[in-house]
């Protein structure tokens, strides 16, 4: 575990170890299944968290003292699935002395599906491909409508893809201009929805390939510390 509270004044904020400046306290943990695939980020809960006979999993206004650390891991094998817990109220060098119970929702899948479709980026397309929805029009309602006016793309010389359905399971899309992988730019997205941007291809003839988890299921697994 890391433990960062309360560090002498004397330290600058730019000698601090990276993981010291945003956090005081974190522990990583370490969850072993089969066909892992991910975690829900907003499902982390904590009941409680117990330091010194007190529990400190909120602050004043109820918000939670803890959080769910960056980029957790599956490994190759889909065996084990690593994330960290960061928590903001741990005393200096009283981490040892927390008791932490929490829990939080994983992502399991045993399938991994894949759907290709030629479209033609010249014309409207909106395609189903498994259980998600591709598109290049523009949405209908007005905010989503001047999102896609300051996003677009026909002048810089790049496209956008919709792609809508379940993200937790969405793992990858890719365009293809024949054998050629057409590199990608930035994305942004909603609870239901994410846009990918992309290089425009020479031709207006491209492939869309999509891979995600089919049949997804939510376990919740209780943590301690």
């Amino acid at each position: 575990y890391i433990s960062c509270s309360e560090l002498p004044n004397s330290i600058k904020f730019s000698e601090k170890p990276m993981y010291c400046n945003n956090t005081n306290a974190k522990v990583s943990f370490m969850i072993k299944g089969q066909n892992l695939v991910g975690l829900k980020k907003e499902s982390v809960k904590l009941s409680p968290l117990m330091i010194n006979g007190s529990d400190i999993s909120k602050d004043r206004k109820g918000n939670p003292t803890y959080s769910l650390g960056s980029f957790p891991k599956v490994t190759d094998d889909a065996e084990y699935l690593i994330f960290d817990l960061e928590m903001k109220k741990i005393p200096f060098g009283q981490l040892q002395n927390a008791k932490i119970n929490g829990a939080i929702d994983i992502l399991i899948s045993e399938k991994l599906a894949e759907f290709s479709k030629e479209v033609d980026l010249d014309k409207p397309y909106e395609i189903k491909l498994g259980s998600f929805t591709l598109t290049n029009k523009p949405s209908s309602k007005m905010g989503g409508a001047l999102m896609d006016g300051l996003l677009s793309s026909s002048k810089d010389g790049t496209i956008n893809v919709k792609v809508t359905g379940n993200l937790d399971s969405f793992l990858s899309l890719e365009v293809k201009e024949g054998d050629t992988k057409i590199q990608q730019g930035w994305s942004s997205w909603t609870d239901t929805t994410k846009t990918i941007n992309f290089q425009k291809p020479k031709q207006s003839k491209v492939t869309l390939h999509l891979k995600y988890w089919d049949n997804l299921k939510q376990e919740t697994v209780k943590f301690s510390f």
